[in-house]
């Protein structure tokens, strides 16, 4: 598995991957970015989008952006960072199905938490859906601070979890 830094330049080739794991993941949700929301954020020099990759086909990816970013969504007011400039958000880590239990999003988010304390930032945040998500993120070091009843209305309840990146420096 080959994971792959994610520019303007690269993301021509891999766009289409990563947009077919949105859709198996999200598609019918509020929960679903689309195409030309990713292409945003591939120029965005803010954002990092981080893919893996195996016989060049995109497997996963995540995508981080800064806190302020994701203003609307729940839990992200309530931050300790928000509004500092200080906080890095995971919009999304997503894998195919066939690939959830073999450590690659675990890689993915670690790939991410460590590129964004390069950048500065003293914390990660995310929302993670109740089980393999918050289980991923806790292992990282993770601490759960707000818990969220049906998410997006989804009927499903995900954790908001701050991970502290000074581990990752």
């Amino acid at each position: 598995i080959d994971y792959i830094y994610i520019d303007e330049q690269n993301w021509v080739m891999y766009r289409l991957g990563v947009v077919k794991i949105e859709e198996l993941h999200f598609g019918g949700t509020e929960l679903k970015e689309e195409l030309e929301d990713f292409d945003a954020y591939a120029k965005d020099k803010k954002c990092i989008i981080i893919i893996a990759v195996k016989n060049s086909e995109v497997i996963g990816f995540t995508l981080g952006k800064p806190l302020e970013y994701e203003d609307d969504v729940p839990g992200v007011n309530d931050d300790p960072a928000f509004r500092k400039g200080t906080g890095f958000y995971v919009s999304a880590t997503e894998v195919l199905p066939n690939y959830g239990s073999k450590g690659v999003a675990y890689f993915l988010r670690t790939a991410l938490a460590l590129a964004a304390a390069k950048r500065g930032y003293k914390t990660l945040s995310s929302n993670n859906r109740e089980g393999f998500s918050t289980r991923n993120a806790l292992r990282m070091g993770g601490k759960v601070f707000k818990k969220i009843p049906n998410y997006y209305n989804t009927g499903e309840t995900y954790y908001y979890i701050i991970i502290d990146l000074q581990r990752f420096k």
